[in-house]
């Protein structure tokens, strides 16, 4: 998945072109060794920033993949659940924001954040 609108084909050019030979074949433990070549490849191709990201991402989920855990509890995660709260776009009546909640409620959210970028009368 691209991380921007737009970026896919860009992407998949740039895996084709210059990642994959790079990248297949290597040990993705060596993360830090693979980050540093990533690094050395910026030099010449100019990659964006969010594909190295993308790049220490997945390397970080094989990582978690090949120790048999979800990466999150790889990383040293202690939590098996968050709370979560519901939230809304920004609507104009006061009776759209209250059917919001009430149907937030109803589907078991404990809180809502409401974008009300209206005055306050």
């Amino acid at each position: 998945m691209a991380p921007r609108r737009g970026t896919a084909v860009m992407l998949a050019d740039l895996l084709d072109r210059v990642l994959r030979e790079e990248l297949v074949g290597q040990d993705p433990l060596q993360r830090e060794w693979l980050w540093h070549r990533m690094w050395e490849l910026d030099r010449t191709e100019e990659l964006p920033l969010y594909l190295l990201g993308l790049v220490d991402t997945a390397l970080w989920d094989l990582a978690g993949r090949l120790a048999g855990l979800p990466t999150w509890q790889f990383l040293g995660g202690y939590r098996t659940s968050i709370p979560a709260y519901a939230s809304t776009v920004t609507h104009s009546s006061t009776e759209e924001y209250l059917d919001i909640a009430g149907q937030a409620l109803e589907l078991g959210y404990p809180a809502i954040k409401l974008h009300a970028a209206q005055p306050p009368a």
